[in-house]
């Protein structure tokens, strides 16, 4: 179950950040 959450988290995290990393 953890590595689901964890994955779910990770996922969420990324969409987040990519934004950020990537402006376009």
């Amino acid at each position: 179950m953890s590595g689901t959450i964890f994955m779910t988290t990770l996922e969420k995290v990324t969409i987040e950040i990519t934004p950020c990393v990537k402006p376009t």
